[in-house]
């Protein structure tokens, strides 16, 4: 330390400075100017320059000093303490913050940054009817019987209606022999938004939809808030089955009462209850008999229902942009970043996958990566490009299982970052073959063995083979 401030031409510099008077101090040693009253010369040959009972560390220790203090990994705050008891120099705080953001351990570890949240991007509200639907999978309900474990959830965004059946397992085709019944009542919707379950990313719901001249709407992985109303009514759902189970109905009882409750109530947003709004009147309630019977001719019309609306969404908007510090996303293709994953295999292991590039932009805050998978940035987090990569060949690494999205599936920016898969575009030719041509999958054989009582005797085995014939293995024991 005493050597290297020596050598150090600024540290030299203050000391003439404390010794001779600060005359025609310049804008870099504007920081020593401001503590002058602190520092004093300590040392040998007073080399060393102390501010009160911390060392001013000279230009090329301060790495050495950093790296020391940042023992162990921690955070800003810690490591600022720490710092302060022993070191100085101009513009500490802010190398530290630096350091701690730059550190690769401290990030996968998620202790230095997390993903910045974009803005907040409120469905464009139509007031028609059953024109864009949103579809969700709830349960498992565990409490329930065998055939009412799992709901098919349905919710209008136009009117806010929703529609749920209960169900043993949540298959294809029970979802769609729902939406056939919905629309046997309804008609056909124009969209239908759901996440990437594999009911709504199979090949037979594709094409039930492409048949019908419905466009599917597809949400980034694991950001629910892209299909915000269905999960929000879910959230009605749930507490509506706790209370029922709690005043001893049956699953099918509390969904039947919360169902119609939700419809016969004003919704917050567009103050009319979604039977009024669907049905073009009231449903009938036991507190509807405390009124006398009124005769109304016509339909109920929404008054400035669309100014209402957006001004509820702004004031929303404008309230969770600023709680949460919503920044707008700009990550470029080419920039590198690391996913937040939300499951993981253990509690020690990193919720960040490995760098991957970014490789187009789809929507206003959703990204296609390199692993061929849509991310919205509220799970992105931008890195530095990792030494030694020479291509494009790094890919995230899950367990997950979930199949990738293939280039023809993307579409349009739509509804917050969701993508549209339409008409055609939902799948290629040779997925469409596959299906054609593709075979009853088989379930993996039990290993068979002889009980241990039977180690004494010899057992024959017989086998029937396609001509019906009988072949008999002997084991001979």
């Amino acid at each position: 330390m005493e050597r290297e401030s020596g050598a150090d031409a600024e540290i030299q510099t203050v000391l003439r400075c404390i010794r001779e008077g600060w005359h025609d101090v310049k804008g870099e040693f504007r920081p020593f100017w401001n503590v002058r009253h602190e520092l004093e010369p300590v040392g040998g040959k007073s080399s060393c320059l102390m501010r009160g009972n911390r060392i001013v560390v000279p230009r090329l220790l301060q790495k050495r000093v950093l790296q020391l203090a940042h023992e162990g990994h921690l955070g800003v705050v810690r490591m600022k303490q720490r710092c302060r008891e022993f070191a100085w120099w101009p513009g500490i705080d802010r190398q530290i913050e630096q350091m701690v953001r730059d550190c690769e351990p401290c990030l996968v570890s998620g202790k230095s940054r997390q993903p910045v949240h974009a803005p907040l991007q409120p469905t464009p509200w139509t007031a028609v009817p059953w024109q864009r639907l949103q579809v969700d999978i709830f349960g498992e309900i565990q409490i329930a019987m065998a055939h009412q474990r799992y709901a098919i959830v349905v919710h209008d965004l136009g009117s806010k209606w929703p529609e749920v059946r209960l169900c043993s397992q949540v298959r294809t085709q029970e979802v769609v022999q729902f939406l056939e019944d919905l629309i046997v009542r309804w008609g056909f919707p124009e969209s239908i938004t759901t996440d990437n379950g594999p009911q709504f990313r199979s090949y037979e719901f594709q094409q039930w939809l492409r048949e019908r001249g419905i466009r599917h709407i597809l949400t980034p992985l694991y950001h629910p808030k892209a299909n915000g109303g269905v999960e929000r009514f879910n959230q009605v759902l749930k507490q509506g089955l706790k209370t029922g189970l709690l005043e001893g109905r049956s699953v099918e009882s509390s969904v039947q009462s919360t169902l119609f409750n939700y419809r016969s109530t004003a919704h917050s947003l567009t103050r009319k209850s979604p039977a009024e709004v669907m049905l073009g009147r009231k449903l009938r309630q036991p507190l509807s008999q405390m009124i006398p019977r009124q005769d109304k001719k016509g339909s109920l019309q929404l008054k400035n229902a669309d100014e209402v609306v957006a001004r509820k969404q702004a004031a929303m908007k404008a309230y969770v942009d600023h709680k949460r510090r919503a920044r707008a996303s700009s990550f470029s293709p080419g920039s590198w970043v690391r996913v937040k994953r939300p499951l993981r295999g253990h509690k020690l292991k990193s919720q960040l996958s490995d760098p991957v590039e970014v490789w187009s932009r789809v929507g206003k805050d959703t990204y296609l990566l390199q692993d061929g998978r849509l991310w919205h940035a509220d799970q992105l987090i931008a890195v530095a490009k990792p030494a030694g990569v020479a291509n494009t060949a790094a890919v995230l690494s899950w367990t997950d299982g979930e199949e990738e999205i293939s280039e023809d599936m993307i579409g349009n920016q739509h509804d917050g970052g969701n993508v549209e898969v339409e008409g055609e575009a939902a799948s290629d030719a040779g997925t469409a073959h596959d299906h054609e041509n593709e075979t009853e999958t088989t379930r993996p054989k039990r290993v068979r063995t002889r009980p241990k009582r039977f180690e004494d005797f010899e057992v024959e085995y017989a086998t029937r083979l396609e001509g019906g014939e009988n072949v008999v293995f002997v084991d001979a024991c």
